[in-house]
């Protein structure tokens, strides 16, 4: 009896570790030894955190994020200036554009630079698509930077993704509340030291599930990526188009309680809390994350296409 027993617990130890390791992605020993990586890494993989850059900006060194551990793999923008209009439109539709997906039949970015940042996205989001050995990848916008405060980032992390539930297939790293802080409840799944998993938010005025905007950095899931892609062509500005054709699916969610949005049942937001008030004036809108947009000294990704 004392035999099989242990075989079992020893069973369960394997399987146990096995689904850690794919939960994870990659284990730490598998980095390279001579840089120091952001536990990030180890849930993405080496070349798993995939920006979005825009050549015409000469952001070339992200010096900011390889301090933190985060090393990026450079995914090109789309060029809006060499950019057919053909390319344009598989990211996202203009007024020029008739699509019965959209508002009154036709495409509400009334700007080329709001196409070209929807299909830039689509572009990193098929990219993560071919990641077959990893199941999250990592997408962020060339202007983002870390908010990290804590010297116990790295174990604060661990112990927070040792918590993403399986249903969850979409992780924000940065969003914009678009609200002040105190007209939201935010409900925390999961607290590891300075750390947060956000489930909810709702605006306490209305009582709706609330999501906000910004799209500057987010995971997804290799399972669900096939849900995100199904957004494009964006008949908006693609923080638009994640809430109203996916966070805020089916339609009828927001005023019915008995209906759960899928952004409620598949999106976290990671947050180092208080970030909203560590990045104030890092830009035009309030912002929680672990990263944030910070166009104090660089233009934002959107200027950065129109030059």
């Amino acid at each position: 009896m004392l035999t099989v027993s242990v075989v079992l617990l020893c069973t369960s130890f394997l399987q146990t570790a096995a689904a850690s390791a794919l939960r994870k992605g990659v284990l730490p020993q598998q980095l390279d030894k001579s840089r120091k990586w952001n536990a990030l890494h180890e849930v993405v993989g080496p070349d798993g955190v995939l920006m979005i850059y825009v050549e015409s900006a000469g952001r070339k060194e992200y010096t900011a994020l390889n301090d933190v551990g985060i090393y990026p793999t450079m995914v090109p923008a789309l060029d809006i200036k060499k950019a057919t209009a053909a390319e344009l439109r598989e990211g996202g539709l203009g007024p020029h554009d008739n699509s019965t997906k959209c508002k009154d039949g036709r495409g509400h970015n009334g700007l080329p630079v709001l196409q070209a940042i929807d299909a830039s996205h689509r572009r990193a989001i098929l990219k993560a698509q071919e990641r077959v050995e990893y199941e999250w990848t990592a997408i962020l916008e060339d202007d983002a930077v870390s908010v990290q405060v804590d010297s116990d980032f790295d174990s604060n992390f661990r112990d927070l993704w040792s918590k993403i539930p399986n249903e969850t297939g979409f992780v924000r790293l940065s969003w914009c509340p678009l609200t002040p802080q105190e007209k939201l409840w935010k409900h925390t799944y999961y607290a590891s030291g300075n750390l947060r998993l956000v489930d909810q938010q709702i605006e306490k005025e209305s009582g709706n599930y609330w999501t906000g905007g910004c799209a500057t950095a987010y995971m997804v899931r290799r399972n669900f990526i096939p849900q995100v892609l199904s957004i494009f062509p964006c008949c908006y500005a693609l923080d638009t188009c994640l809430d109203f054709d996916l966070f805020f699916q089916p339609a009828s969610c927001r005023n019915n309680p008995s209906i759960k949005c899928w952004g409620e049942k598949h999106m976290m937001g990671l947050e180092v809390i208080g970030s909203d008030k560590i990045t104030l004036g890092w830009q035009f809108s309030y912002q929680n994350g672990i990263l944030a947009q910070d166009n104090r000294k660089d233009i934002s990704i959107r200027e950065a296409h129109m030059h």
